[in-house]
């Protein structure tokens, strides 16, 4: 940092701690009551009325993450119906007529000579198959979502002022404190 004037400079350190972030405030006194730091960004210097001393705050961006959903993609669950052939082996039961032909011994007949037109009548009789289709549930589809927590790694870069002293002539600077 530049001082005008043949000021006396002192620096000392400070840090405090927001959440995870550090962010360092390192002072000097300088007359002008501005003081331009190393990245080019104008400090503001507070003067301290008893001390003699004032104070330059040193500030650091800091990187925070806002979430918003957004629609990526959307899934489309359909029936469609498709046609096959099937073939079903299916027992029937049918009926017929069996005629048999005996050699019988001349017996006399009664009462009747021989005639035309006698006739007997036997119904004859077959399962038949008749196909009929029926709609029957064989597999039931849920559908629904599910949220699938994952981390992110996010990045960007920030700035940070830093403090540069320098000496002119025999000043003396002497640091207290830390420097992160």
């Amino acid at each position: 940092m530049h001082t005008r004037g043949t000021a006396r400079t002192s620096t000392t350190s400070s840090a405090a701690t927001l959440g995870t972030a550090h962010t360092a405030a390192t002072t000097s006194s300088t007359t002008a009551g501005t003081a331009r730091t190393a990245t080019g960004t104008r400090a503001t210097a507070t003067p301290m009325a008893e001390t003699g001393q004032q104070k330059v705050q040193l500030r650091e961006e800091e990187l925070h993450v806002q979430k918003q959903p957004v629609q990526t993609g959307e899934v489309h669950v359909r029936k469609e119906v498709h046609t096959e052939h099937r073939t079903l082996d299916v027992p029937v039961m049918k009926e017929e007529v069996v005629i048999e032909r005996r050699p019988v011994t001349g017996h006399q007949v009664s009462g009747q000579g021989i005639r035309e037109g006698e006739e007997i009548r036997i119904p004859v009789r077959e399962e038949q198959v008749h196909v009929v289709k029926e709609p029957v549930v064989k597999e039931e589809i849920t559908v629904g979502k599910r949220e699938i927590h994952e981390t992110e790694h996010v990045a960007g870069e920030v700035r940070k002022e830093e403090v540069h002293v320098e000496k002119t002539g025999k000043a003396d600077v002497k640091q207290k404190g830390q420097r992160k």
